[in-house]
């Protein structure tokens, strides 16, 4: 979908500028599985754009957002077969973090943060940790952080 990639290209243009020289290829965009709801439809979340996960506080325990996960499986767990053939479908992203920070059930990101001393410094990004992150929670505002690039369907045998 161009109308969805020339949108991930601005924002992360806007991203890169808002950053300077504190941005990274590396450190600030990821390849990454959506995370999607059980009953998505991908075709139209190709289409239209990502949908923020819905659930409860232990769902949500990253805080409120769009969820993407560093490994396939995590995903796979959660789907059920998603064709006639029993096949399942996945999509890997291309993903903008920009700055991250752990995140709280109840909250969404982007957050301000103000240290002593220092200039406030957005968190456009939640985690699970900051250590090793797996899991990053978008702003359920801004789906262009992210573009599925890759549609992938498999089956298990």
């Amino acid at each position: 979908n161009k109308l969805l990639h020339d949108a991930f290209m601005n924002r992360r243009k806007t991203l890169k500028k808002e950053m300077g020289s504190r941005w990274s290829d590396e450190a600030h965009e990821r390849w990454l599985f959506y995370s999607q709801s059980e009953n998505e439809e991908l075709d139209k979340t190709c289409g239209k754009g990502f949908q923020p996960k819905q659930g409860d506080a232990e769902t949500l325990r990253h805080g409120n957002g769009i969820y993407f996960v560093k490994e396939a499986s995590f995903v796979d767990d959660f789907l059920s077969a998603s064709t006639a053939d029993g096949s399942k479908r996945l999509l890997v992203c291309r993903v903008l973090t920009g700055k991250y920070d752990v995140g709280k059930p109840g909250t969404s990101p982007p957050v301000t943060q103000q240290t002593t001393g220092r200039s406030p410094v957005t968190v456009h990004t939640f985690v699970d940790s900051m250590e090793e992150p797996f899991v990053f929670v978008l702003p359920e505002n801004d789906g262009a952080m992210a573009y599925a690039s890759y549609l992938v369907t498999y089956k298990m045998n």
